[in-house]
């Protein structure tokens, strides 16, 4: 599956590798977004400050790059289901494949307009994003580990591809935005003042800096997987 990598750096060896270096600085990443869901909120507070800008423009932020992020992990997987059609990947794989693209895809558009007709972003909404994107991240790292139950996928520990880690990535970022969201509140609010997040594609240019260089990287990264990895 990462063949494209290997043909970057001429051998299956670095490839490899790099593939790796990706997975643990994943797993870094994990950590630090833990630690940053435990951490008091005092704390919190004073990092924000640090950084400059107002509270509610970060909420902004973390919205948009969570609602980016999702549709990203959405279309990774609904890419990747013909390629589960074959009789070896088994009978399972490409229907969940589909059952998470379109519950990350809804879940995506269900924030998106919970912020334009009441400004805010629902707790339990929030939390169901966390364990969707977390218990998808946590699933493809056992599959990684130790591998499916051969009721699901009858071959051996799947080797690390372009189209999971990406996936990963965009998973883990929605992660990471949800448990900022919802440190140290039940709700989070976003003021009147504040860019909604739009659902129509000519609000992504009122976004702050920071989401529209998501959203680039999101269309980007796609367009790279489907080019060079022929998925389509």
């Amino acid at each position: 599956m990462w063949a494209p990598v290997a043909l970057c750096f001429g051998t299956a060896a670095p490839a490899s590798l790099v593939l790796h270096g990706i997975h643990h600085s994943l797993t870094v990443v994990g950590v630090l977004a833990v630690l940053w869901l435990l951490a008091p909120a005092s704390w919190v507070r004073r990092v924000r400050q640090a950084v400059g800008g107002p509270d509610h423009r970060a909420v902004t932020v973390w919205v948009t790059v969570a609602v980016t992020a999702s549709v990203a992990a959405a279309l990774v997987h609904a890419l990747v289901v013909p390629g589960h059609l074959r009789p070896e990947a088994g009978a399972v794989l490409a229907p969940a494949f589909a059952v998470v693209a379109a519950l990350q895809a809804g879940w995506a558009y269900a924030v998106a307009r919970s912020t334009r007709s009441a400004a805010t972003v629902p707790a339990a909404l929030l939390v169901t994003g966390l364990a969707l994107h977390g218990g998808a991240l946590g699933i493809w790292l056992m599959s990684r580990t130790w591998g499916l139950p051969t009721a699901i996928y009858p071959g051996p520990v799947p080797a690390f591809g372009a189209p999971d880690l990406l996936a990963a990535v965009w998973q883990l970022l929605t992660v990471v935005a949800v448990a900022v969201l919802l440190h140290g509140t039940r709700r989070t609010t976003v003021p009147a003042d504040a860019t909604p997040v739009g659902t129509r594609v000519d609000r992504w240019t009122s976004w702050p800096p920071a989401s529209r260089l998501v959203a680039v990287a999101a269309g980007g990264s796609l367009v790279a997987l489907v080019t060079a990895g022929g998925l389509l």
